[in-house]
């Protein structure tokens, strides 16, 4: 288990809870967002922040993952010399793919509030939220330092850079292959 994950232990003890009390029965998806909310309030370590900088409800945060078709594609475009501008899209693999009227939920208009495990040249920035309604801009301070989101691959998301960002994270892989995850 990670240490940037401080509630990662008390949660799997809650999921296995979960799983124990509903052995053998059918749930819906919004049976589990409810125990983990559960779980977050009976947490020794507190809430975790959500997007809006009040508590995390893992049912409104989940449903928008299991309720609405794909996922998103998160975007980083180089403003300036200091400043990157993070932005969605919904992901489709090309435009000739069709969907099935039964699996559109367009109730949050394919966006999603993104958790960003975002570092910096090396350095771990900690999680940030990429609201589903707003892009997020970071400083990035000196424009060399190559920005990466979704550190070890812990979102499900895909993640695409400007030139800019693509050229300073090869020549920090160049320098050090070992700076962009974590051994």
């Amino acid at each position: 288990m990670r240490e940037r994950d401080p509630l990662a232990c008390s949660l799997l003890y809650h999921q296995m809870t979960y799983l124990k009390h509903f052995f053998l029965q059918n749930t819906q998806g919004d049976d589990l967002w409810k125990a983990l909310d559960e779980a977050l309030a009976e947490s020794k370590e507190g809430a975790i922040e959500g997007p809006d900088g009040g508590e995390l409800k893992m049912w409104y945060f989940g449903s928008q993952w299991s309720k609405q078709m794909g996922f998103p594609i998160v975007t980083l475009d180089t403003l300036n010399s200091t400043t990157v501008k993070i932005g969605q899209r919904r992901y489709l693999k090309g435009s000739y793919v069709l969907e099935l009227q039964k699996y559109r939920n367009t109730s949050y208009g394919y966006k999603w509030d993104v958790p960003l495990f975002c570092q910096l040249g090396g350095k771990y920035l900690g999680m940030k939220w990429l609201k589903k309604d707003e892009p997020l801009y970071l400083n990035i301070g000196r424009e060399e330092s190559p920005i990466v989101v979704n550190v070890d691959r812990q979102g499900y998301f895909r993640q695409n850079y400007d030139g800019r960002g693509w050229k300073n994270i090869i020549e920090q892989l160049k320098k050090d292959h070992e700076v962009c995850c974590d051994s």
